[in-house]
């Protein structure tokens, strides 16, 4: 089985990360992975 781990420091308290990862609407921002779409 294969296994893959990323880790990432960032210089911010915990809350203040997932104030930014909760919104969902600036996913796009973030993670480019992600694309914007319109729409509900």
């Amino acid at each position: 089985m294969t296994l893959l781990r990323n880790a990432v420091h960032i210089e911010a308290p915990p809350e203040r990360v997932w104030a930014v990862l909760a919104r969902l609407n600036a996913l796009h921002a973030y993670d480019p992975g992600v694309a914007l779409r319109g729409g509900t």
